[in-house]
């Protein structure tokens, strides 16, 4: 009897961790920031980030831009940040409902564009748009 319980409550759990599991579908384009010649040879070294919650659709909302460390001039800042907020807006992380998310650029004048890195509750991910001579 007790072994028949314990076989009930295993496929039981089995059953539920089967029903819960979400199917996971991230669809993120590569969108290069502008950076201006004034800022490349005032700064030389450039990060944007963006936070974001997703929704239940997928869709990023509450995004938040931010310019860290810089004296943009204000027009700059909100083009810079006006770009990153437009670029996310398209992005879709369906089964990630509720979770926190974000987004940074890196951009520097001797290696050029860092890979894109993304993190969206505990999955992350880089997207290169800059690859090294000789990486295919």
């Amino acid at each position: 009897m007790r072994r028949n319980i314990l076989w009930l409550l295993l496929i039981l759990m089995w059953c539920s961790k089967t029903a819960v599991s979400v199917e996971k579908d991230i669809s993120v384009r590569y969108c290069e920031i502008t950076i201006s010649e004034e800022y490349v040879n005032l700064f030389h070294d450039i990060r944007v980030m963006v936070f974001f919650t997703v929704d239940n659709r997928g869709m990023p909302i509450n995004i938040k831009p931010f310019t860290p460390f810089y004296r943009f001039k204000n027009e700059y800042k909100a083009i810079v940040e006006n770009e990153a907020e437009v670029c996310v807006e398209k992005w879709r992380f369906q089964g990630f409902s509720g979770k926190k998310g974000m987004a940074a650029w890196h951009f520097s004048v001797i290696y050029g564009w860092y890979p894109l890195y993304i993190k969206i509750g505990d999955f992350t991910m880089s997207l290169d748009a800059n690859p090294k001579k000789g990486d295919g």
